[in-house]
């Protein structure tokens, strides 16, 4: 069926560079790395991390914080030939609120995600990387989406602001050797989950300002009135 389709979703999970144990992880820096041909760029599972002045140049996630990450800066980052995202925000399956009966350690600490800022990054070429061809043209440059249980405490209390996510193909592209206006190769800029049918939390307070987002094939946002003007 992948042969005949010409498409397959092949997933690795592999990160260039990983902060991990989110229970126990914080005020972590990430600042001033190259990052080329990587799965996930930067994935993060921790609190207080920084997150700045790095280049990912083709991956399929340019960075992700997700499982109990806290007060997360990302700034002043460029992500470059990303296929999936380029910046992802979600609750994981590590995440829970504070004192959760199914937790082995009895009354832990809250473990959730959000309190954090992503701004003045730039997402460059996306869908132009070496994975286009296995995860096509719909996905979303930034995602902040629900959490992957039903128990996991949304992501919360998020600042998006002065970010560019610019397309390429409005200037024209080489296609068989002549240039041509295409499409973007992504749904839409920003996709915000919503709460899912299955119980999953979708994300609240994410609040957007001063960002300059080319438009998907079906918008700037998903849901369309979350960014009221560009």
């Amino acid at each position: 069926k992948a042969w005949e389709e010409g498409y397959t979703k092949n997933w690795n999970q592999g990160s260039s560079i990983h902060v991990g144990d989110p229970e126990t992880s914080s005020h972590v820096q990430i600042v001033g790395n190259y990052i080329e041909n990587g799965a996930q760029g930067v994935d993060i599972h921790g609190d207080e991390v920084t997150l700045a002045n790095n280049i990912t140049n083709g991956a399929f996630l340019g960075m992700k914080a997700m499982h109990g990450s806290r007060n997360t800066l990302i700034v002043g980052n460029q992500f470059s030939k990303c296929d999936i995202n380029g910046v992802l925000l979600q609750p994981g399956v590590a995440s829970h609120a504070a004192g959760a009966p199914e937790r082995p350690d009895g009354n832990p600490e809250a473990n959730v995600d959000g309190g954090s800022i992503v701004a003045k990054n730039m997402v460059s070429d996306f869908g132009y990387g070496n994975s286009n061809w296995i995860w096509g043209n719909e996905r979303y440059p930034f995602e902040f989406s629900a959490g992957q249980m039903p128990d996991d405490p949304p992501l919360s209390d998020v600042i998006v602001e002065g970010n560019i996510l610019y397309d390429p193909g409005r200037d024209g592209i080489l296609v068989e050797g002549k240039p041509q206006v295409v499409p973007p190769r992504y749904l839409v800029a920003v996709e915000v989950s919503p709460d899912n049918p299955a119980g999953l939390k979708g994300p609240v307070n994410v609040i957007f300002a001063n960002n300059l987002f080319d438009p998907g094939t079906q918008g700037v946002s998903k849901p369309p009135d979350l960014i009221q003007k560009q």
